[in-house]
């Protein structure tokens, strides 16, 4: 306000007196207390954070002490702790000196949550330091309703909450791990809804004939994608390898395919969901078995690129068929419902977090390749008591929404 004035009733006066000259250092000085306020705003919230952290120390004792001469007690030693502002999150770090400090930095991460009334997300233990990772902007989870309005997307991305998102173009594949009542089953329907928006080929093996088999309900869902037993399930995992070869024949073997995906040429992605690899593996005999892992292992190296993909869901890590090569290509990974921390070493490749239980359904931790590359906690979508998957998965099937877009 105070520049205002100036420029609007000084200014004037002083342009009569010095001539053009003088509106060159009257910008100059406008831009120079426009910078020195926006740097005093920052020291100020730098001050202010910082101030924060000087309270929680004191708050919880978290310094050494000694006597004076003269009886009086000073601070020698104090845990060093930084305030690092991100995006979406504030990350306190608490760094390790060698001291005697140092046995309390990963165990301050409760009383922290309730000091800035934030909710904390994940922690991170390394070497020198400890990263605590709070939530600023909460993620909000999917609702899934009965609606009239239903359609195809003429894309290839998959919204798993209001802020997650992948483009399964670019990143392939999903593996997705969660016992009985984590919210498994919900999470792996609402990504079949998301592919038939897609209008993709969906395959579906289910080894236990339980929830994806009762897909075999939905009117117009060919039955011969469905596979329960060993025989069919080999048969739609050597099928669907067959499609991928013939999409490299036809349209990646030759010069003009370079740095091009099945995109480019109008493909629809072509997915398998796989319930319970682990358990079909173990039950099937041993030609079988090594049968259907080369399917699946070719598919999972070679299937981006022509858009066949494969999503996998299982109730427990398996190291036998979670190694480093095919876990590295599944591009979306998910842990639902309380693990062990070798569970998510499996899964995530990572030994260094302290993951936090949560007691809502269907809530766990996600890696993104590209996106989200350290466990981020996230809910998966919801489907509300009146929602009926099967009748919405029929309206893509039957062709209605096609048929009235025409």
């Amino acid at each position: 306000m105070l520049l205002v004035l100036i420029y609007k009733y000084i200014n004037p006066i002083f342009l009569s007196w010095f001539g053009r000259t003088y509106n060159l250092y009257f910008y100059t000085l406008l831009v120079l207390v426009g910078c020195l306020y926006i740097f005093g705003l920052y020291r100020r919230n730098v001050y202010i954070n910082r101030n924060k952290l000087k309270q929680f120390i004191l708050m919880n004792h978290l310094y050494e002490t000694e006597k004076t001469y003269n009886g009086k007690k000073v601070i020698t030693d104090s845990l060093e702790l930084d305030w690092i502002d991100n995006k979406d999150c504030i990350v306190i770090r608490a760094y390790k000196t060698g001291d005697l400090l140092d046995d309390i930095v990963s165990e301050i991460g409760d009383r922290l949550q309730a000091f800035l009334k934030l909710k904390l997300i994940r922690t991170k233990d390394e070497a020198f330091l400890t990263d605590y990772v709070f939530e600023v902007v909460s993620d909000k989870r999917l609702f899934f309703f009965n609606s009239d309005e239903k359609k195809y997307i003429n894309n290839t991305m998959i919204q798993l909450t209001e802020k997650i998102q992948y483009d399964v173009s670019k990143v392939s594949h999903g593996l997705t791990v969660g016992s009985t009542g984590s919210g498994k089953t919900m999470f792996i329907n609402s990504k079949i809804l998301a592919y038939a928006k897609m209008k993709a080929d969906i395959f579906i093996c289910d080894p236990k004939n339980a929830d994806l088999s009762l897909l075999k309900y939905v009117e117009g869902f060919p039955q011969s994608h469905i596979g329960v037993s060993h025989a069919q399930i080999c048969r739609i995992l050597r099928l669907v390898n067959e499609e991928m070869e013939r999409r490299y024949e036809q349209y990646f073997s030759n010069k003009l395919a370079f740095g091009k995906t099945f995109i480019d040429f109008d493909l629809s992605p072509v997915v398998i969901f796989f319930d319970e690899v682990t358990a079909f593996m173990k039950t099937a005999d041993k030609k079988m078995s090594s049968e259907a892992k080369e399917y699946l292992y070719a598919l999972i190296m070679k299937g981006r690129q022509v858009g066949c993909f494969a999503e996998i869901s299982i109730q427990r890590p398996d190291a036998e068929f979670l190694d480093g090569a095919i876990r590295d290509q599944l591009g979306c990974r998910v842990a639902l419902g309380k693990m062990s921390k070798d569970g998510y070493r499996m899964i995530f490749d990572t030994a260094d977090f302290e993951y936090y239980d949560s007691d809502t359904i269907g809530s766990g931790y996600i890696t993104i390749t590209g996106q989200i590359t350290e466990p981020t906690y996230f809910e998966t979508p919801f489907f509300s008591d009146d929602f009926d998957f099967i009748e919405e998965l029929e309206v893509y099937y039957a062709g209605n929404i096609f048929e009235s877009e025409e």
